[in-house]
């Protein structure tokens, strides 16, 4: 982005984040996030959001983490959990919502995201840090996801790959991978997976 460029503003909030994913366990991510953000930012925190459409500023609102999570979990435990929140509220911007974790083997993925809890749905790979670029770990995630049996026939689903960066400079980014053979998502937007 450059410094003559002003992105449109995207405001989140990750207090809203449990209500917007009701399918998954929304109370101890949120905490986590709490942490990864408060470490580095007062709410609302500003990161750079380079998603399929554009550039954003993202402004996530949230409150104060508990005084006992940093002593409690690892940093990158906290970190991994936050980056979970940011790109749910990122995906719930775009209509979607966290519906199930997975542990399939074979999967590649750490989610499964759709409108509704029936179905459809798309593969979401999560990745956070506090200080690594994050273009290289999105590209390592999406090979990790080119691995994927759910990529492929017969269930050729649609994938996204979010990682976030809660150091400075901050930063969150959101790219889409079309099923194989396919290169566009379901929302028309050409995709490549680079």
């Amino acid at each position: 982005m450059s410094d003559q460029e002003t992105p449109t503003e995207l405001s989140v909030d990750v207090e809203r984040f449990g209500r917007q994913n009701p399918c998954i366990q929304g109370s101890a991510l949120m905490e986590a996030a709490r942490e990864a953000l408060g470490v580095h930012h007062e709410s609302p925190a500003r990161m750079d959001a380079a998603l399929p459409e554009g550039e954003r500023r993202l402004l996530v609102a949230f409150a104060p983490a508990d005084h006992r999570t940093g002593r409690t979990y690892e940093r990158q435990r906290v970190v991994e959990d936050g980056a979970v929140v940011i790109a749910g509220l990122v995906l719930n911007e775009r209509g979607l919502r966290i519906q199930r974790v997975t542990e399939t083997r074979g999967g590649h993925f750490d989610y499964f995201v759709g409108e509704r809890a029936a179905g459809p749905w798309s593969l979401l790979e999560v990745s956070g840090t506090d200080d690594q670029p994050v273009e290289a770990r999105a590209r390592e995630k999406l090979d990790r996801l080119m691995g994927s049996t759910y990529r492929k026939p017969p269930h050729r689903y649609h994938a996204f790959v979010s990682v976030t960066r809660f150091g400075p400079p901050s930063v969150t980014l959101l790219r889409t991978l079309a099923p194989e053979g396919e290169t566009t998502t379901p929302e028309g937007e050409e995709v490549s997976g680079e």
